[in-house]
């Protein structure tokens, strides 16, 4: 497969979504501006923020920047960054979200893996949390943390907290859908895809401000996220390859109701519920305890991570079904 544009790459446009950013919106686009340095002049860069109606500083901080910001109404997040591609036609774009610091030299390595006309889009892991952080961020950041390495690696998918796409062939696909409330970055890679490779970089991983800081926030933001998943997978005819992922929390958030029910029984009628009661409650603990064992394969802080597994399985399963609203900072 070969890319619709196979020629030199020498206009960079950023899209940075954002809605009530004020916080951690300067930290991202110093970072996007320091992307200079690495680069000779015949590569021309421009920076769009896309406001989703901010109350705060946010489009204050992005003027003062030399962003050019444009205007959307709440939404869909892929409504966002549709808008941000169309200012202008760059050989490249690339999605920053607004709570993300790029590191030095990540326009110029994603650029270099680019110009192989066989690749249509690129993007990095996230770098692990600081030793500061809140014991969630921690956790789960070094839990989905993929291996520090000095090779790309091919992904079947890349996630739009930072990725950089040829803009031939993002408006060849027709950009993100829209429709999807979320899991819009996995659809926009897979079908992707179709084109040609995608390459994930774990040399120069970049640091996300906007992680979840108490379990709370955790559930509640991966509720949000869940959104899109059946939907999604539905679109794309791949239920039968995503059943774990799909599947598993839904199973377990079943569980769990069901857990809750039979307890209410148990307290009342006794006898042979108390043993149902007890055996739910040990597939309840066993289930979050192995995925942490399989996705860290390290018993260190693994009581920590089970537990967030079990906030992840619970909300990922209630989240399809039970209408949420995006969490914000």
């Amino acid at each position: 497969m070969t890319s619709l544009n196979s020629g030199a790459l020498r206009s960079v446009l950023f899209v940075v979504p954002a809605h009530n950013e004020e916080r951690h919106l300067k930290r991202c686009l110093e970072s996007i501006n320091r992307q200079h340095d690495d680069l000779g002049n015949e590569t021309a860069i421009s920076v769009v923020v896309v406001d989703n109606a901010s109350r705060d500083a946010t489009v204050e901080i992005a003027l003062g920047m030399n962003a050019k910001v444009v205007h959307v109404q709440p939404g869909n997040p892929g409504r966002a960054r549709n808008a941000g591609a169309a200012v202008n036609q760059a050989d490249v774009i690339v999605f920053v979200d607004a709570d993300c610091v790029l590191p030095a030299g990540w326009l110029s390595h994603g650029l270099a893996k680019l110009s192989d006309s066989g690749v249509v889009a690129v993007g990095s892991v996230q770098s692990l949390a600081p030793a500061d952080a809140p014991w969630v961020e921690r956790c789960w950041v070094e839990t989905i943390a993929h291996p520090r390495s000095e090779t790309w690696e091919s992904s079947s998918w890349l996630p739009a907290f930072n990725l950089m796409i040829r803009k031939a062939d993002f408006d060849a696909i027709g950009g993100f859908d829209e429709s999807l409330a979320t899991c819009e970055d996995s659809d926009l890679s897979f079908r992707l895809a179709e084109k040609g490779e995608l390459f994930r970089d774990s040399s120069h991983p970049v640091h996300h401000l906007g992680e979840s800081k108490t379990l709370t926030e955790f559930f509640r933001r991966e509720m949000w996220r869940s959104r899109g998943n059946l939907r999604s997978a539905w679109k794309r005819g791949s239920f039968s390859k995503e059943i774990p992922s799909l599947f598993l929390p839904i199973g377990y958030a079943t569980l769990f109701i069901a857990s809750l029910v039979i307890l209410i029984i148990a307290a009342s009628r006794g006898g042979q519920w108390k043993w149902l009661l007890a055996c739910c409650a040990i597939l309840a603990i066993v289930i979050p305890v192995a995925v942490a064992l399989i996705k860290r394969k390290r018993l260190v802080r693994l009581g920590s991570a089970a537990t967030l597994f079990a906030a992840y399985l619970l909300a990922r399963g209630i989240g399809p079904f039970w209408p949420s609203k995006r969490v914000t900072r």
